[in-house]
C-alpha cells in the first residue's frame, strides 16, 4: 500500500513538473516572439520608408506634380503601415511584460515543487527565477514611472522611436547622439534576448537535474 501512495505522488509530481514546464515554453516563446515584433517595427521606422511622419508624406504630396497618384499611394502606404505599427507595438509591450511576469512564477513554482518532493534540480530553478526577475526589469518601460530620460525599458512605442529617429536624421546630430540611439533600440534589445536565453538554459538545467526516478526515466519511456 505504500508503495502504491509513494508511486502515485511520483506520477503526481511528475505530472506536475511537465505541466510547469510546457506553461514556461509557451510563455518563453510569446516573450520572444514580442521582442522580435519590436525589433522589426524599428527596423521599419529606421531603414525603410513604409513609415514616416504623415505630414512630411503630405507635403510631398502637394508638392508632387508629375505623379500625384503614386505619390497619394504611398502616403496611404505610410498611414496603413503607422495604424498598423501604433498597435502593434504598444501590444507586443504589453503582452511581453505579462507574459514574462507569468514566466518568472512558473519558475517560482518548479523552484518550490522540488522542494517539497525534494526531487533536485532547486539551484537551476532558482537561478531562472531570479534571471526571469532580471527579464522583466529589462522589459518595463521605467521611463514614465520615475520620471527619467536616463531609465528605459528595452521596448517602445511607435513614436517613441519616430522621435528619436527623427532626432538622429537631423544634421545636428552628433557621434554620441548615434551612439546612444543604437543602443537602445538594438543593443538593449539585443541583451534582453541573450537574458531570455539564460532563462530557458537554467530552467533546463534544473529541469535535466531532477531524479531520474522522478522525470527522466518517464521522459524516456
Amino acid at each position: 500500500m505504500e508503495q502504491l501512495r509513494y508511486d502515485s505522488s511520483q506520477a503526481e509530481s511528475l505530472a506536475a513538473f511537465r505541466s510547469i514546464r510546457t506553461a514556461k515554453h509557451i510563455l518563453a516563446m510569446l516573450v520572444v516572439l514580442c521582442i522580435l515584433m519590436q525589433m522589426m517595427g524599428f527596423v521599419l521606422v529606421r531603414f525603410t520608408d513604409v513609415v514616416g511622419p504623415l505630414s512630411d508624406a503630405a507635403t510631398a504630396v502637394e508638392k508632387t506634380t508629375s505623379k500625384p497618384i503614386a505619390a497619394v499611394a504611398a502616403v496611404e502606404e505610410q498611414t496603413t503601415w503607422e495604424s498598423i505599427l501604433n498597435w502593434v507595438l504598444p501590444g507586443t509591450r504589453r503582452v511581453a511584460l505579462v507574459t514574462c511576469l507569468l514566466m518568472a512564477v512558473a519558475a517560482l513554482f518548479a523552484t518550490q515543487l522540488s522542494l517539497v518532493e525534494r526531487a533536485g534540480g532547486v539551484g537551476g530553478f532558482v537561478s531562472a527565477f531570479f534571471w526571469s526577475i532580471l527579464l522583466l526589469a529589462m522589459l518595463i518601460p521605467w521611463r514614465p514611472i520615475l520620471d527619467s530620460s536616463v531609465f528605459c525599458g528595452s521596448m517602445f512605442t511607435l513614436n517613441m522611436v519616430q522621435d528619436a529617429t527623427s532626432r538622429i536624421k537631423s544634421p545636428s546630430a552628433t557621434a554620441l547622439d548615434q551612439i546612444g540611439y543604437y543602443l537602445r533600440y538594438i543593443v538593449y534589445p539585443l541583451l534582453t534576448l541573450l537574458v531570455w536565453l539564460v532563462v530557458q538554459v537554467k530552467f533546463a538545467r534544473g529541469y535535466m537535474r531532477l531524479r531520474p526516478t522522478q522525470v527522466a526515466d518517464n521522459d524516456a519511456s
